[in-house]
């Protein structure tokens, strides 16, 4: 990931240009404070959306929020905030983004036209899936409205949402709930199968096996763990999200809005998009409280999953039951069938098992 943003710069010229050679510089300001990179004229909207955007439990993040809405007032400012450069983009002045948001993939925001265009960042199959799914979706998922789409170039254009996203599922649990609902209507609207949990369990030895885990002494201690957990019969592989967090469900108004189907599979395991959401939050605040309550049975995590359980268990796992041990079974089975270019002791689903590990001792 280049720091400067020069790869995602091009991509944003490239598409500007396809639609019409008469592009003009724009200048904008540059901020990385954490997985994203964004560009932001000088509109107290943009700032003070990039402010609302990076707000989060980390103290570094609200830091920054903080000094992003001191200067909402005079967006002119920005430019001598710490950390903020200046870059000149090629863009359609009738058409220019007011911030671009990237990452994996970039999403251009425009305020005067309420238009969101997401581009590939280098990864077209990302945004082709997009197109796909969100064409297949049954009318009760809630997204975007679509108004233009390209899978040759390829780029999907939206209707923006005024919506804002939501924050942990511990923060704003009822609205995950309602997100989760819309899910199980996708999961039963597509076709899917029955697996034998013991089955799922085999497939898991065979998947850390591949990649030589089993040897690994916290690998051992969580695949013993499970043996001594009681875990659903079966389990539903279909359709799933893939990527539940707050950032990809927006409350507007009295709507709950499903954005980002990228990561969408059908040969997912369901439950995951819940145990995902809890893994999430602890990737990005590294506060593990929810993760652990809901793997030991206690506290709000229990709530969380008792109402998962009540809401879409027939669904997922056949059972309105709770079943605490998905919590671990889900990063396992991930770590089995990623194949990571990275150290895997550096994922997010090894760290959540070494974390469930030592509060089980």
């Amino acid at each position: 990931m280049a720091t400067d943003g020069k790869p995602w710069i091009t991509e944003i010229e490239r598409f500007y240009s396809h639609r019409s050679p008469k592009t003009t510089d724009f200048t904008y300001n540059r901020i990385f404070p954490g997985s994203y990179m964004y560009l932001v004229n000088d509109s107290s909207r943009s700032v003070r959306f990039l402010a609302d955007r990076v707000d989060d439990a980390t103290a570094y993040r609200r830091a920054v929020a903080f000094g992003l809405r001191r200067v909402s007032s005079v967006p002119s400012l920005l430019r001598y905030v710490p950390g903020v450069d200046r870059c000149s983009v090629s863009v359609l002045p009738k058409n220019a983004f007011d911030v671009a948001i990237l990452g994996s993939r970039t999403k251009l925001l425009n305020w005067e036209n309420e238009t969101a265009t997401t581009l590939s960042n280098g990864y077209p199959e990302f945004v082709r899936k997009e197109i796909e799914i969100r064409g297949k979706l049954p009318d009760s998922v809630q997204v975007p409205e679509t108004i233009e789409t390209s899978t040759e170039f390829p780029y999907l254009v939206e209707q923006l949402s005024d919506g804002k996203s939501l924050g942990t599922p511990a923060e704003d649990w009822p609205f995950y709930k309602q997100a989760f609902v819309q899910l199980q209507t996708a999961y039963e609207h597509f076709p899917s199968e029955r697996v034998a949990t013991d089955d799922v369990l085999s497939e898991v030895r065979a998947g850390l096996g591949e990649q030589d885990l089993l040897e690994d002494e916290t690998i051992q201690q969580a695949m013993q763990t499970l043996t001594q957990l009681e875990l659903p019969k079966t389990l539903s592989r279909g359709f799933a999200h893939g990527d539940v967090f707050g950032g990809n469900i927006l409350r507007d108004d009295d709507r709950i809005l499903i954005i980002d189907w990228a990561e969408s599979s059908f040969e997912r395991f369901q439950f995951g998009d819940f145990v995902h959401s809890l893994l999430k939050q602890f990737g990005i605040t590294g506060n593990s409280d929810i993760l652990t309550e809901a793997f030991h049975n206690r506290g709000f995590g229990r709530t969380m999953l008792e109402a998962y359980g009540h809401d879409l268990g027939e669904t997922v796992w056949g059972s309105t039951r709770r079943f605490p041990g998905c919590v671990l079974l889900y990063p396992l089975i991930a770590l089995a069938k990623e194949r990571y270019n990275r150290t895997y002791t550096e994922t997010t689903f090894y760290a959540a098992i070494a974390e469930l590990m030592r509060s089980n001792e």
